[in-house]
């Protein structure tokens, strides 16, 4: 008697002889994580269900119940998310409405598998037949991932011990501003349907903002980033997006004067095959406007287009411009304090990427405005890496300090105002 009949025979007694074994076990969500490779969020939940009460689940976290298309994806997956707790993940499959013909609940394209051995058999010679219309990544067995089929139950039992259902929950790309925690900023994707030009797509970027940071047309100044605002912001789906690059009128064509609309030096540059070419292969000659590429695949190179071309849409950095941070003695204290006055809202953000500089000498210390008064209830975290390295409170005066940042990581300071 094999494990896999052991498995099988232990989950049939389970479902079908009321035999139940209660066991404890403390279970905690994970981290919702972003997945670089290709730009989405995943996120564990350690709730027992069934799968239709995970897809439901997911659903209700604007997400959807994890679909594993590839073996990098299957990986990820894995190591981040395989637990020694007695938990075992449902994925987004199922063959219920033809029974052999497994279909993804996104409707991607079926065409990588990794089903474990023996897998999928519907229950045939193990009383379940029929039944086993759902996928579950079994690594009580086979820790590489597999995939096995089972009936919809919330939990199983194997060898005195019960075993929990839980979802994994993706998020593809978000329409929704993206943070980088590389450069400080936030990113968004914008979709004119009807199209939009340059010069459109640089007016309507300077208007936006979000969270009381200034936008405008994204400036890419390195590989990490093109790659971050590549795979957080759609991949494919950006293809002829407009970016903040330009080139003068009377530069030497192709590549002369190429400039950032922010005026950052102009050094990294990802220029699709014979790109630039001002157009000469299209019959054209008045190429000056950058863009994502419309027609490489996939589209996160670079190339050049007459400014006056109408593309399907834009990108938008969000950052502290140089208006947003007054460097005044608002708290007047007889010193000059770079954080005063910057910015005036509930939530405010600090870098020191653009606007607000820090201080030279660590630790560091501020305050924030709100209607010309500091805020005086409250608390700030400092966060690194994304993740939150400090919190204090805020002292009556409405000043926070921390007494250590590491200077080689970029960081920022979110102070939440108590009421």
């Amino acid at each position: 008697m094999n494990n896999y009949f052991n498995k099988k025979t232990f989950l049939l007694c389970f479902l079908f002889c009321n035999i139940l074994v209660y066991y404890t076990v403390v279970l905690a969500d994970s981290n919702k994580l972003l997945n670089p490779q290709n730009g989405h969020y995943y996120q564990r939940f350690d709730q027992a269900m069934t799968w239709h009460d995970a897809v439901s689940f997911c659903e209700s976290k604007d997400a959807h119940l994890v679909t594993i298309t590839s073996q990098d994806e299957t990986s990820y997956i894995v190591q981040n998310f395989q637990s020694e707790k007695n938990i075992l993940c449902w994925i987004g499959a199922t063959d219920e409405v033809n029974e052999g013909e497994w279909k993804w609940i996104t409707n991607e394209e079926w065409s990588y598998t990794n089903w474990g051995s023996h897998e999928p058999n519907n229950g045939v010679g193990y009383g379940s037949e029929g039944m086993e219309h759902y996928i579950h990544l079994f690594w009580i067995y086979q820790p590489n991932g597999k995939w096995n089929d089972i009936p919809s139950v919330a939990t199983i039992g194997h060898q005195g011990v019960t075993y929990q259902h839980v979802p994994i929950c993706e998020w593809e790309a978000s329409e929704e501003p993206v943070y980088s925690q590389e450069t400080g900023h936030y990113y968004q994707a914008v979709r004119i349907d009807e199209g939009i030009n340059w010069n459109e797509a640089k007016e309507k970027a300077s208007k936006m903002s979000f969270r009381n940071l200034t936008g405008h047309l994204a400036t890419i100044t390195s590989q990490e980033e093109n790659d971050f605002v590549f795979n957080s912001l759609g991949k494919e789906s950006l293809a002829g997006y407009w970016l903040g690059g330009i080139q003068p009128d009377g530069s030497k064509e192709p590549d002369g004067n190429w400039q950032w609309i922010t005026n950052e030096i102009w050094s990294y540059t990802n220029w699709g095959t014979s790109e630039p070419n001002n157009g000469v292969h299209a019959g054209g000659d008045d190429e000056e406007a950058l863009q994502f590429h419309p027609t490489s695949s996939p589209p996160y190179t670079w190339n050049d287009l007459d400014k006056l071309g109408l593309m399907p849409g834009f990108v938008v950095e969000y950052e502290l411009g140089n208006s947003d941070c007054k460097i005044v003695d608002t708290d007047n204290d007889g010193v000059i304090d770079q954080w005063d006055n910057c910015p005036n809202t509930l939530e405010g953000l600090y870098t020191d990427k653009n606007g607000c500089p820090i201080n030279d000498n660590y630790p560091v210390s501020g305050n924030i405005l709100m209607e010309g008064h500091p805020v005086k209830q409250g608390k700030a975290m400092l966060i690194q890496s994304g993740e939150i390295h400090q919190n204090c409170q805020l002292d009556l005066n409405g000043v926070f300090k921390f007494n250590s940042v590491d200077k080689e990581k970029p960081f920022s300071v979110i102070i939440r105002r108590t009421k």
